[in-house]
């Protein structure tokens, strides 16, 4: 048995954010550190965190 995995999510930089919510956010789709960083509404939920709870 063999698997193929595929990569779905079109994340140019790999952070895992969707680029068309990066260009929501205001970060940049090429830049995976801007995930991790605090959101710009205020410093209690990184972008990642942002993006997941919507």
């Amino acid at each position: 048995m063999s698997f193929i995995a595929v990569m779905c999510v079109e994340s140019s930089d790999g952070d895992g954010i969707l680029d068309k919510w990066e260009n929501k956010l205001g970060l940049d789709a090429n830049n995976p550190s801007d995930a991790l960083k605090y959101s710009s509404e205020g410093k209690e939920y990184l972008n990642i965190e942002r993006y997941i709870n919507g």
